[in-house]
């Protein structure tokens, strides 16, 4: 995953294989909705099939324009256009917060 979301944060391309187009990657991450979920009262900004950097629930670093998704138990993968990289966690045992947990943060 990890390397899936570098080529999405280097503008489609990486290591000469191009998965996707800059114009699909900047249609993909455009803010479709910002709204609260119900549920567990807390805001996500989502795009088109993936969500926006909301650092109150599903922190993906310090950059504004990062995306990606999380899963359930504090897996997370994103890719950061402005750092140019990608990133995956992927957990053997789920955290018991609401969020992508500690680890994941940390």
């Amino acid at each position: 995953m990890a390397r899936v979301y570098a080529a999405m944060a280097r503008r489609g391309e990486l290591d000469g294989v191009r998965l996707m187009s800059p114009d699909s990657i900047e249609r993909m991450t455009t803010e479709q909705h910002n709204q609260v979920e119900q549920l567990q009262d807390r805001p996500y900004h989502q795009a088109l099939g993936v969500l926006l950097n909301t650092p109150e629930a599903v922190y993906m670093g310090p950059n504004p324009r990062s995306f990606g998704h999380h899963g359930i138990g504090g897996s997370i993968g994103f890719a950061d256009p402005d750092a140019r990289i990608g990133f995956s966690y992927a957990v053997n045992r789920c955290t018991p917060s609401a969020t992508t947990g500690p680890r994941a943060r940390g």
